[in-house]
């Protein structure tokens, strides 16, 4: 089965087409891209370095130690922390909020019309993505969890590093939500192993995509969705609740 793909023009038309996306499915995931083009791959695979993780994590442990009321206690956590702060990590970060996503896939679309390239939200399912890569948990509709399965344990940085020519497939996790930032996101994360395979080209055995589908937003649909996600209270401040984007926030009544 070919990769499903729809075209939306408004807030509208998303919610019409949310219920054949989620279907019969318990758990949905999004992201969104500025570029329906881009691939869904972690930055240390689209910078080609994942066998620099390694390194990256001693020089951020290095220096962060004095910044850190609490030093993270495990891999998992260390990770956690360096994609939080944007160092490049195996982790892709996805959102359980269509509307999250959809903010995301306009944030760096151009005003100006220079481009006519369509954005796009991805749905992911998570459940069918960890049976493709041969990880499924009991109750089957479970998504794992770093620091409560033990299956999770070959994607430990120190696991992958010496795991030699491993094939395993990105897996779908979750993980506490300490960070103020990713709980107003409503964060969720898809992890690498030591193969930088691409979601989106990632088939099963029958070679079929059944774990994606892919929603696409023209060009000149780019400001109505954005005035419409502002009317629905989707901005900078409710993704992003930091005091800088108060200010902001405020200062737009002077406008």
């Amino acid at each position: 089965m070919a990769l499903k793909e729809f075209k939306i023009n408004s807030i509208a038309d998303l919610l019409k087409k949310l219920p054949t996306v989620c279907g019969p499915e318990r758990t949905v995931w999004y992201r969104g891209h500025a570029d329906h083009t881009w691939h869904l791959e972690p930055s240390l695979a689209r910078l080609k370095k994942l066998e620099s993780e390694a390194q990256l994590i001693k020089q951020f442990k290095q220096n962060a130690f004095q910044f850190l009321d609490k030093a993270p206690e495990t891999e998992w956590e260390w990770i956690f922390l360096m994609q939080h702060y944007g160092v490049p990590t195996r982790l892709l970060d996805w959102t359980e909020s269509p509307l999250i996503a959809l903010y995301f896939a306009l944030l760096d679309v151009p005003t100006s019309k220079k481009t006519s390239k369509a954005a796009a939200v991805w749905c992911l399912y998570p459940r069918r993505l960890n049976e493709i890569s041969g990880l499924v948990l009991n109750p089957p509709d479970d998504i794992p969890a770093f620091g409560d399965e033990k299956e999770l344990e070959d994607y430990l940085p120190s696991r992958v590093q010496a795991s030699g020519k491993s094939k395993k497939n990105p897996i779908a996790i979750i993980a506490p939500r300490k960070f103020v930032r990713v709980y107003a996101q409503q964060g969720v994360f898809t992890i690498l192993h030591r193969r930088p395979i691409r979601i989106n080209e990632l088939k099963d055995d029958d070679g079929e995509q059944n774990h994606l589908v892919k929603l696409t937003i023209p060009r000149a649909a780019v400001a109505r969705f954005r005035n419409e996600l502002n009317y629905l209270g989707i901005n900078k401040l409710t993704v992003f609740p930091q005091l800088e984007h108060v200010a902001e926030r405020v200062k737009e009544v002077l406008r």
